[in-house]
């Protein structure tokens, strides 16, 4: 296991939606609990897990 792999997969991924929100009015139609629950179903459906 590589130093290099390891900050990978600890390196924290999230973003922020506040910019767009704040420039763009930005809203997103689902939120971050029910895009997961889609996410999962869809990759159960796929066969990918």
């Amino acid at each position: 296991l590589y130093r290099r792999r390891v900050d990978f997969f600890i390196k924290d991924r999230a973003f922020s939606i506040a910019r767009a929100k704040a420039e763009l009015g930005y809203a997103p139609k689902v939120d971050m609990e029910e895009g997961v629950h889609r996410t999962v179903a869809w990759y159960l459906e796929e066969g990918l897990i």
